[in-house]
């Protein structure tokens, strides 16, 4: 894929479109779906991560810098290993409702019954090998959905 993360629009509100959850898993899906059908908007990683990490943090406090570092890095790792470039820092990235979907919860059960599909076929590798095989699995998936 020729696109970058710069590629993703800037959007003025999240209506019709779910939050993707700040980990490599995820943002690979939003890069498997294109940049046609990404949005972002500028916000912390706080706000990005997803819930469970979100809510073990005391109310009012923030990741501490190493352990920022450390998300980061481990998100980007992913998304090399996988073919895709780093995810810059300093937005929350939106993945838009394909039709017929009303709702996050929506979209990342449909997503879940398409890969479950495709997965199940893919050769079974070990680890990295794995992740290195997957963006054309996943990017033939969301395909199906937009």
């Amino acid at each position: 894929m020729d696109e970058r993360w710069e590629d993703v629009p800037l959007i003025p509100s999240a209506e019709g479109y779910a939050q993707v959850p700040f980990n490599g898993w995820f943002l690979l899906l939003a890069w498997a779906a294109g940049s046609s059908h990404l949005g972002r908007m500028p916000g912390s990683l706080n706000e990005a991560l997803p819930g469970s990490l979100n809510e073990a943090l005391p109310a009012g406090e923030e990741l501490l810098e190493d352990d920022s570092e450390w998300i980061v890095e481990m998100a980007n790792d992913y998304l090399v290993l996988a073919g895709v470039p780093p995810v810059p820092e300093g937005y929350i990235w939106y993945l838009q409702l394909p039709p017929g979907i009303r709702s996050a919860e929506e979209l990342w059960d449909r997503i879940g019954v398409l890969l479950d599909d495709a997965l199940s076929r893919m050769p079974q590798r070990d680890g990295e090998e794995h992740t290195r095989a997957l963006l054309p699995v996943v990017t033939g998936c969301l395909a199906e959905l937009y």
